[in-house]
């Protein structure tokens, strides 16, 4: 919509300031001057600002919408290269400035616009009848849009108790369900640096394994021929010392080792009138083949020959 051109001619003079509002009225006058095409909102605030300031509250009739509305459009810029009011000092048009010629902080300012922003005029308005407090206001802003809804329309009543009531049991709905989440953020934390000690253990495993197999490597193609014999006939040994202690004749105890294991077995089928015979001879056929295709394996450069041993 196209904005009225400026009147060469005021409308009406503005009133005469008392001299407590005179320093408010030059700073509304210094803030819209360059804005002429806002002349009704000029005359509007200059009334205002007289009224406001008589009434010895700032917000009261100005009202945190006009407030908002002075920041959100950067109105405060046309006190740039105005002189601060019974002073010489040229002001910046900062937005702290303009705070500060109200004769309120910028935390309050914007506390207000905040305050306007989350739940409304009208709820605002109500909520500061009722003497609800910045504490109280800044806690209800942190909750969920769904709960500020829901006190905005208590608040519109004006039932204090109620709104109080309804105020408590959100905080401590919100509460427990970040106390849920914390916990849960917890939990999943733990979890991921306990993955991450295993994982760091079983990478510092590896890399030791590597190393001792990079150095038994190295070990190896340093040794002469005899030497490489040794070791490899040490690994034999040790292959087939696993072999005769898992199958020893010295293992009884039931449920241990191959003997163990036959032994449990037999004793079951021996009181349960019951024939494993058949199953326990295939079991030892299957090892003694396995046995004999290691010996007799065509690979082998070498033929084994069957040595019968004493005893």
């Amino acid at each position: 919509m196209a904005r009225k051109k400026a009147d060469p001619t005021p409308t009406q003079p503005a009133p005469e300031l008392a001299p407590n509002v005179a320093g408010n009225q030059q700073l509304m006058a210094a803030v819209v001057g360059s804005y002429s095409d806002d002349r009704d909102l000029v005359n509007q605030l200059l009334g205002q600002a007289q009224a406001f300031n008589a009434a010895g509250d700032l917000l009261r009739t100005f009202g945190v919408s006009k407030l908002a509305y002075v920041k959100e459009n950067k109105l405060y810029r046309g006190l740039a290269g105005t002189k601060i009011p019974n002073g010489s000092e040229n002001l910046a048009g900062t937005w702290e400035e303009f705070c500060g010629l109200l004769g309120m902080s910028v935390d309050k300012a914007d506390q207000d616009i905040n305050n306007l922003r989350a739940f409304g005029e009208e709820a605002l308005e109500s909520m500061s009848r009722m003497g609800i407090g910045y504490r109280e206001l800044r806690q209800y802003r942190r909750l969920p849009e769904d709960s500020q809804t829901a006190l905005i329309e208590v608040a519109k009543h004006g039932d204090k108790e109620a709104l109080l009531e309804l105020a408590e049991e959100l905080i401590a709905k919100q509460n427990a369900e970040k106390a849920a989440l914390v916990k849960q953020v917890d939990e999943a934390q733990a979890v991921a640096e306990d993955r991450q000690q295993r994982i760091t253990a079983l990478s510092d495993k590896v890399e030791k394994t590597e190393q001792k197999l990079a150095k038994a490597q190295r070990q190896w193609r340093a040794a002469t021929p005899d030497e490489q014999r040794s070791e490899l006939e040490q690994a034999v040994r040790t292959a087939v010392m696993d072999v005769r202690t898992a199958i020893a004749r010295e293992s009884e105890e039931p449920g241990v080792g191959l003997r163990g294991c036959v032994l449990a077995l037999a004793e079951h089928a021996a009181q349960h009138n019951q024939d494993v015979a058949a199953f326990l001879g295939t079991c030892f056929a299957e090892l003694i083949v396995e046995l004999q295709l290691v010996r007799d394996d065509d690979q082998l450069p070498v033929a084994i020959p069957v040595v019968e041993l004493e005893g």
